[in-house]
């Protein structure tokens, strides 16, 4: 049996493939001999294997980690950040959509221990993560399969999502243009972003800063149907004052200093007076309630 430690090593390895010592020393907040003990018990376990210096996961048979290792180790730290702000906008008892970027992977990680919650999304690797988890009632949309991101895309998931309503969606993304909204690369992806911001009392995008006047060619999500955008600390100043300045929603830097005043949170379990504004105040019945 492996202890939460060790559930934690391998959840890191699952998302990146590869770590040395140094870095999961830090990531567990644990002892170079605890890691390596760790390590050698996991290994014996069958789980990984040791390299020198570090340990890699055994060939997996997990199709989210063969095909998304790479779109996971891209700004990695960066999401894990973005995804612990979003996280703290999430209360139980909430219905929340996620869809299949990898931002919103990090973020489903998180809420693991938001539960109960029911979460709405078309990735495959969402339902992976949170699937087992007590409390988490996971509603997959249907639609043509995405073997190249494990997302289910097309008409049916588009409609899916437009006879639901949740509470809060988290939208990761190809690219944001300033004052414009968000793009995506294919008219399916925009299409079912465009779906998920409809059916949500709050829409609240996660991407880093590299997404900012990226690549995308359909527009998904006009900025005013934006209620929050949540990024890392790595902003350019200046595209940064233009958001606060001119876009209609509320800014949010992850891994920078949040101001503002604690008692002003609606939930008494957030940490980020930020967020107020953009969390919904009385959740909504969850769906398995609805008739």
């Amino acid at each position: 049996m492996t202890t939460p430690r060790q559930q934690k090593l391998l959840s890191f390895l699952q998302a990146h493939g590869e770590a040395n010592v140094e870095v999961l020393v830090k990531e567990l907040d644990a002892s170079e001999a605890t890691v390596r003990r760790d390590l050698a018990k996991l290994e014996t376990d069958g789980l990984l294997i040791r390299t020198f210096g570090g340990a890699r996961l055994k060939d997996s048979s997990s199709l989210t980690v063969n095909l998304l290792r790479e779109k996971r180790e891209i700004m990695s730290e960066e999401k894990r950040q973005i995804a612990l702000k979003a996280a703290q906008m999430v209360e139980p008892g909430m219905s929340v959509a996620l869809d299949s970027g990898s931002t919103t992977w990090f973020l489903s990680r998180v809420l693991r221990n938001k539960a109960p919650l029911d979460i709405v999304t078309n990735s495959m690797s969402v339902v992976e993560e949170l699937g087992a988890v007590e409390g988490i009632h996971i509603y997959l949309v249907g639609g043509r399969f995405n073997p190249k991101n494990l997302d289910l895309l097309g008409s049916e998931a588009v409609e899916a999502f437009g006879r639901l309503r949740v509470n809060l969606a988290f939208l990761g993304i190809d690219s944001f243009i300033p004052g414009r909204g968000v793009f995506a690369n294919t008219q399916d992806d925009a299409n079912l972003l465009g779906a998920m911001a409809r059916c949500s009392e709050r829409c609240v995008v996660v991407a880093d800063h590299s997404k900012f006047n990226a690549k995308g060619l359909f527009l998904g999500v006009a900025n005013r149907q934006i209620h929050g955008f949540v990024t890392d600390a790595g902003l350019d100043p200046e595209i940064r004052q233009r958001l606060e300045q001119s876009e209609p929603f509320k800014l949010i830097l992850a891994g920078e200093t949040s101001t503002g005043n604690a008692e002003n949170i609606f939930s008494k379990g957030a940490v980020c007076p930020d967020c107020v504004d953009v969390a919904v105040r009385e959740p909504r019945p969850p769906l398995s309630a609805l008739k």
